[in-house]
């Protein structure tokens, strides 16, 4: 059996077209089987009634409801715990990574990979959105210890031995596909077009981009730490330097913004630990659907 997940956010205009392409995606694997867990984010547009009633017509649809918005990771993380497929793959519901690439990156674990990719090699986005992607992942892939995919990837097909581990690492507030990489060097890839969004705009708010990027850097390097320890040398050589041969006083709030950044980077260690400590919920789930309780 095939596990398609697919977290959902405000998507009602786009469930029905999805669902539809998936239907013919199903066809064309069989005889392999596929459930379809859809992982409803906190959604207020109507979205959950909408995936009821196909949950009701169809057994194969299987739906997890989240007391409210956890993001797109939290819902991937609850959907591999709820898959009972040999292998489960991750979908958009905006269709901007078209579903025909699950046939594509199945045909390759039947090969006997374990990880497949979907690597963008295109992307039918505003320019803008094209250039901070591509630097956002150069500059990740540059930091962290773990090997990355030449380009940025938002699909990914994972083999049950890699799901039986994802379920068993306990790390918060964690970038889902870093975690994945961080479990081998060893994958596949296929290379797709981005396309546009079929309706509605992203759900992806600068805040949570940024929280992204961190989390996608601070638990898989080593670097903001040794960050730490070179530029509290540079602080106290820059200190004695201006406190002996000036009194400048824009030099020194330029060295009192570089040591509150400093804090901050502690502090978000800190906090991490923090929530590790006291054993914070990944989500909470209100309702399952053609799922046992």
């Amino acid at each position: 059996m095939l596990s398609l997940l697919i977290p959902v956010l405000n998507e009602k205009e786009n469930i029905l077209a999805l669902y539809r392409r998936l239907q013919e995606i199903a066809e064309k694997l069989k005889p392999h089987p596929v459930e379809y867990i859809i992982i409803d984010d906190g959604s207020t547009d109507g979205s959950l009634a909408l995936l009821s009633e196909l949950a009701q017509k169809d057994p194969a649809v299987k739906i997890i409801s989240f007391t409210r918005n956890f993001g797109s990771h939290a819902a991937l993380r609850a959907g591999l715990e709820h898959a009972k497929g040999d292998a489960a793959v991750n979908i958009s519901a905006d269709l901007q990574e078209p579903p025909e690439l699950i046939i594509e990156i199945f045909k390759k674990w039947q090969e006997g990979n374990t990880l497949v990719l979907g690597v963008r090699s295109h992307r039918n986005d505003p320019f803008l959105r094209k250039v901070s992607s591509l630097l956002a992942h150069k500059f990740i892939r540059g930091l962290v210890s773990i090997s990355f995919p030449s380009s940025v990837f938002d699909i990914c097909l994972l083999d049950r031995s890699i799901i039986n581990e994802v379920i068993l690492l306990e790390g918060r507030n964690v970038s889902f596909f870093n975690l994945i990489l961080s479990l081998t060097n060893s994958f596949e890839t296929v290379n797709y077009t981005r396309d546009r969004r079929l309706h509605g705009g992203t759900k992806w708010t600068f805040g949570m981009l940024v929280r992204l990027f961190i989390n996608s850097i601070i638990p898989f390097s080593k670097f903001s730490m040794r960050l730490l320890f070179y530029a509290g040398i540079f602080l106290i050589q820059a200190s004695v330097s201006f406190a002996v041969l000036s009194r400048n006083l824009p030099a020194i709030i330029v060295l009192c913004g570089f040591q509150t950044l400093l804090l901050m980077l502690i502090t978000e260690y800190l906090m991490r630990t923090f929530v590790l400590e006291k054993s914070q919920a990944r989500y909470l789930i209100k309702e399952k659907i053609n799922l046992s309780k």
